[in-house]
């Protein structure tokens, strides 16, 4: 303890003594003065608040000890009431007072306050978060279309994908370029072997050095932990470029898609041409040998790319898929006698595509400062898991791509006036359930579209490094992991005239979204039925979208968890889609057709979030 060092007594008149009368006890309210180190160690407001009441009644009259014992009274009646009807909020105050003083008796100074207002509110954030990302997506938050570079971490992926549809055959074509980047780059199979060199020290008694090298001898969890790292370094768990190619009608079910995969470097983004820029808008990409664009595509992919996935990944896949299926049917469906899907994409055939096709007529997504892509004003986060946008709602495309076994044409795709569509979608990771539709084939409103993304939407997704950080705060901590994911939806509807947006983001709500099963004809078909209603634009929709079940083609994409490109969607290109939008105020139908060639997807069970 410091001692404390006070001035000279000050000295003060009385009317009932002689002038040369002191009193060496300090005044109410007035302090004595302490050292500069004792000035750090002030006691907390409150305890100076209880001296100075205790040396104000040291020199009380009777009178003010009576007046101030009245005050103090009434303080206390008056908290004592206001805790009976709830929160003292006085006290609170007081204390929220206290604790600022506090804080700023104990720094001293503001900017210290402001220096950890920054570290919290900004540098951790962008510590934990993709600076990268953050910096594209601001950039391009009006070009959703381009290529969202400087990304530095991963996980990260980013594709386009492009969908023809022949009118007169009704085939369909879907083509997908993009790239992919991992969370871990190292090799996991040697992590986990160092790992176990590192255990086998410390094993000596347990295990001889003959157990160790075999490691069908380790023990079970590192054995499980080294098989999971063979799958993580799959060429698909590399930093790469890829383009898939799949088709509705392909020679044989088990074709599936074609997944050619490059090398990182093999992927360039090419600059706006002088069109581009003045009408601020398109793409321009290479990989490898092929080039793809708002204005076309090019393909030259050799068999010699192609890469397949485990058989264990499928198998995980194919096991996932069909309870999801049950569970949104409500029963097993066995195809072709015995069979659970149609299409068991284990090694498709060694196939190389190559032609080109030209777009004409594009109609891209209307932007607007309230809806710079299909994102809405969503599209202004620039930290959201996965993002979606819009490019083409409907071109016209000419040419021909063509499929070689080898020396020996094993297939063709004729583009002759077909309906084109481009889409894309970038991020860390897919979300954990969704519903997707796209139709563009509409037997009598011709050149029109219809679009559809739902899903579970997480602000901030567990994949995110700044997830557990925040989640972990105390009280709110909770709260936030139960309430930061919503089912969210982006819609648009192209009546060959307008575009009609009906999404989460301009305040419409999903009414309805069930399926449902028929079995009464010869192939089990599945129905996915949707409604939403816009009160703002006095608007409402009601989608059907009809498959037969287990025609879809397994597809890869992004699994955070799983840090690789993983099996994750099972994709049909021939659904058959009926539309209606009305004006909810006169009663007028705006739009209503049917089409055929549309693409469906159903992962994880929103179905299920939605009823709950």
């Amino acid at each position: 303890m410091h001692k404390l060092k006070t001035r000279r007594p000050i000295r003060r008149k009385n009317n009932d003594d002689d002038d040369d009368k002191s009193d060496t006890r300090p005044s109410a309210g007035e302090q004595e003065e302490t050292s500069p180190r004792m000035a750090q160690r002030s006691p907390p407001s409150k305890t100076r608040e209880a001296l100075r009441a205790k040396l104000a009644a040291r020199n009380a009259s009777p009178e003010e000890l009576e007046a101030m014992k009245q005050e103090k009274s009434k303080k206390t009646k008056k908290s004592s009431a206001k805790k009976e009807g709830g929160y003292d909020f006085d006290s609170l105050k007081r204390d929220a007072m206290d604790f600022f003083d506090t804080t700023v008796e104990t720094f001293s100074s503001w900017p210290i306050i402001i220096a950890l207002l920054v570290l919290v509110v900004v540098v951790l954030p962008l510590y934990y978060l993709d600076t990268g990302l953050i910096v594209a997506n601001t950039a391009n938050v009006f070009r959703p279309e381009k290529f969202h570079s400087g990304i530095t971490k991963g996980p990260y992926f980013e594709g386009w994908y492009f969908k023809f549809v022949d009118p007169e055959t009704k085939d369909v074509l879907a083509v997908i370029p993009g790239i992919y980047n991992p969370r871990n780059t190292e090799n996991q199979t040697a992590l986990v072997y160092t790992r176990a060199a590192k255990l086998k020290a410390s094993s000596k008694s347990k295990f001889d050095s003959k157990d160790w090298n075999n490691p069908s001898e380790w023990p079970a969890d590192l054995q499980a932990e080294l098989a999971e790292a063979r799958l993580a370094d799959q060429p698909t768990g590399k930093e790469h470029a890829f383009v898939m190619v799949f088709r509705s009608n392909p020679p044989t079910p088990e074709e599936g898609v074609l997944y050619f995969q490059y090398d990182r470097d093999q992927f360039e983004a090419l600059p706006d041409t002088k069109e581009d820029a003045a009408g601020k808008f398109g793409f321009r990409a290479r990989i490898g040998k092929s080039v793809f664009s708002h204005e076309g595509i090019f393909l030259d992919l050799n068999a010699k790319n192609l890469v397949y996935t485990d058989p264990k990944d499928f198998d995980e896949f194919y096991a996932k898929s069909l309870t999801e299926r049950t569970e949104r049917l409500g029963k097993d469906i066995l195809l072709n006698g015995d069979g659970r899907f149609l299409s068991v994409n284990k090694k498709p055939k060694s196939l190389s595509v190559s032609g080109e096709i030209a777009f004409e007529n594009m109609v891209p997504f209307p932007r607007s400062w309230s809806a710079p892509g299909v994102m809405g004003w969503f599209s202004y986060f620039p930290f959201l898991e996965c993002y979606h946008g819009l490019v083409s709602q409907h071109h016209s495309a000419d040419g021909k791509i063509v499929f070689m076994d080898g020396s020996k044409v094993a297939g063709h795709f004729d583009a002759r006036d077909a309906d084109g569509y481009i889409e894309k979608d970038w991020g860390n990771n897919f979300p954990l359930s969704w519903v997707w539709i796209a139709s563009n084939t509409f037997s009598q409103n011709k050149k029109s579209s219809l679009m559809v993304s739902m899903g579970d939407v997480p602000l901030l997704a567990p994949s995110n490094s700044l997830y557990p950080v925040v989640t972990s705060l105390p009280v709110v901590g909770p709260w936030l992991k139960r309430n930061l994911r919503f089912i969210g939806f982006l819609i648009t509807v192209y009546d060959g005239k307008t575009t009609h947006l009906l999404g989460y983001p301009q305040g419409c709500k999903l009414t309805e979204l069930t399926t449902r099963l028929d079995e009464s004809i010869e192939t089990a078909r599945e129905t996915v039925i949707l409604e939403i209603v816009c009160s703002a634009q006095s608007k409402k929709l009601s989608v059907m979208a009809e498959r037969v079940v287990g025609s879809g083609i397994p597809l890869l994409g992004p699994r955070a968890d799983r840090n690789r490109m993983f099996p994750i969607i099972e994709e049909s290109l021939n659904a058959v889609v009926t539309v209606k939008l009305e004006d909810t105020k006169s009663g007028s139908i705006l739009f209503s057709d049917k089409s055929f060639g549309g693409g469906l997807e159903t992962g994880g069970n929103l179905f299920k979030k939605f009823a709950a």
